[in-house]
């Protein structure tokens, strides 16, 4: 009676489907694969353009660990370009946590490591990863690379590198809360080389602020020197090293971005220059302090203090105040640590990208057609980015790798215009966006965004007749948006009528995006 009535395939059929609708629902996310390991059970979402793969998440006891998408990528990829553009002659790696595998791409990406230690708790989560990275793509494959399945704590006692890093679950997990106390920090710092630069993950998106300062209490006990950054919005990111270190010359520090396979997975998670490295500090050791008050530090006789909630509104609130790009542009200007670290030019250049890392920071957020299209307009005549455009439209550039991609299989070009579009505008080549959005348009004539895009291509293609056609077939939301009417009018002198145009088009003279933009950086040194 018992098997007859055993709930066979119940595991698959409803409880991972409830772990994965949410997903399946939103982005519509499929499950790709399941491992039920010893402690935990390993679920692999995948996002797919057509049949093309865009990103993969990797989800842990029903709860979403990471994703190989690039905001994701972002942040995990920092913790070694980082620490590789301050130390360039780092030989020795170790990675606590394998995740998803994209901060274990990064170290077998960097061609000067010479071995590389993985340290990974449960080996179903370096099986899987596989589906990410299949075959030799995948780090694990790797001569440089030993695989270690065991406790990253015990292994840390057994050699010491030049770089260590880690991207544990976030702290509230059962277990972790001891990869993120001061033994744990103690034993990092212990187990570096003179000189070695260790990166850390402090994922405040999960956790209190009383947490938050704790764990950076624990931190800079044992890092005098340390130091914090920004990933991308909430996932932050602390950095200390043994000994401090000797600045590297602005060329040393930059070769990351001269070299031809690192360069562009660099663009693509949206660090396209060295200046965009910089601008994402948050603060130093001494301007730390004002971060963590009081705040006694997380050991490991005292782990409650890592509260069981996540953050309040208002502690969000006080997260992003904190990360505020315009104090954090002073800190950084006005650091000891920056001006013993950073090379003096590049430092003065970096100042000037906190305006695009303020765009970064805004990439989630809901903004208005008229705020994307002022902050795309600034991207597009202030830089040469080209990522950060992509973004701005609330694009992926996972997504048009996947579009290039089913091109080049033979899938017609006009299935996939939106990507395209957004390709040539990211590129500023205009006249192609043009054709790009028109076409676009010709299916979705009253979608507001592709009408604006249309208009605002064609205006900086230098095509005043093409502008003046689109401005009389605008559909009524794009007339009635005042903002946006406004924008169009100061920025090019381009007169949309609020009703159906008698004489539509440009006005006067070509307009100002014709023309070499006030203030534009010279081309070189965006």
């Amino acid at each position: 009676v018992l098997l007859l009535c055993f709930p066979l395939g119940r595991m698959r059929s409803v409880y991972l489907e409830m772990a994965a609708r949410p997903f399946e629902e939103l982005g519509g996310e499929q499950i790709v694969g399941v491992r039920e390991g010893r402690s935990q059970t390993v679920l692999y979402l995948r996002s797919s353009l057509m049949d093309e793969s865009v990103y993969y998440r990797l989800m842990t006891g029903a709860f979403s660990m990471s994703t190989s998408g690039e905001l994701a990528r972002r942040y995990m990829k920092l913790f070694v370009y980082f620490p590789i553009a301050l130390n360039p002659d780092a030989r020795s790696a170790l990675l606590i946590s394998y995740g998803v595998g994209a901060t274990a791409k990064t170290l077998t990406d960097s061609p000067n490591l010479e071995n590389i230690d993985i340290v990974e708790i449960a080996d179903e989560v370096l099986e899987m990863g596989q589906l990410v990275y299949p075959g030799s793509q995948s780090p694990l494959a790797d001569r440089r690379v030993s695989v270690h399945v065991e406790d990253g704590r015990y292994h840390l006692q057994l050699s010491k590198h030049d770089l260590i890093t880690a991207e544990p679950p976030p702290p509230r997990h059962a277990g972790v809360c001891s990869l993120y106390s001061r033994e744990h920090f103690q034993l990092i710092h212990d187990h570096l080389s003179e000189g070695g630069i260790a990166s850390y993950w402090l994922p405040v998106h999960a956790i209190t602020e009383e947490t938050a300062r704790s764990i950076t209490r624990s931190f800079c006990d044992v890092f005098p020197d340390c130091s914090m950054w920004s990933g991308i919005v909430f996932n932050w990111m602390l950095v200390g090293s043994r000994g401090g270190r000797a600045p590297p010359s602005e060329e040393a520090m930059e070769q990351q971005w001269r070299d031809p396979r690192i360069l562009p997975e660099l663009r693509a998670v949206g660090i396209e220059r060295p200046e965009q490295l910089g601008a994402t500090f948050l603060a130093d050791a001494e301007q730390l302090q004002a971060f963590i008050g009081d705040a006694q530090p997380l050991v490991d006789d005292f782990p409650k203090r890592i509260e069981d909630r996540g953050p309040s509104v208002d502690e969000r609130a006080f997260y992003a105040a904190w990360a505020n790009v315009d104090s954090s542009r002073r800190r950084f200007a006005s650091s000891r640590w920056v001006r013993e670290h950073w090379p003096a030019a590049l430092r003065e250049r970096t100042l000037r990208y906190f305006d695009e890392q303020r765009m970064i920071d805004n990439v989630w957020s809901s903004l208005t057609i008229v705020e994307r299209m002022r902050e795309l307009h600034h991207v597009l005549t202030e830089t040469e980015l080209r990522t950060l455009a992509v973004w701005t439209l609330g694009g992926s550039t996972d997504q048009i790798a996947a579009a290039e991609r089913l091109i080049a299989r033979g899938v017609p070009r006009d299935s996939l215009l939106y990507y395209v579009a957004l390709r040539s505008l990211a590129n500023r080549d205009y006249a192609q966006a043009t054709r790009d959005y028109h076409r676009l348009r010709a299916s979705r004539p009253a979608e507001k965004l592709l009408a604006v895009l249309e208009l605002y291509t064609a205006i900086m293609s230098g095509d005043l007749e093409r502008a003046a056609d689109v401005v009389e077939a605008l559909p009524s939301s794009v007339r009635s948006d005042s903002e946006l009417v406004a924008w169009f009018d100061q920025t090019f002198g381009i007169s949309i009528p609020r009703n159906e145009p008698t004489a539509p088009g440009p006005r006067g003279a070509p307009p100002a995006a014709t023309q070499k933009p006030a203030g534009a950086r010279p081309a070189g040194s965006a």
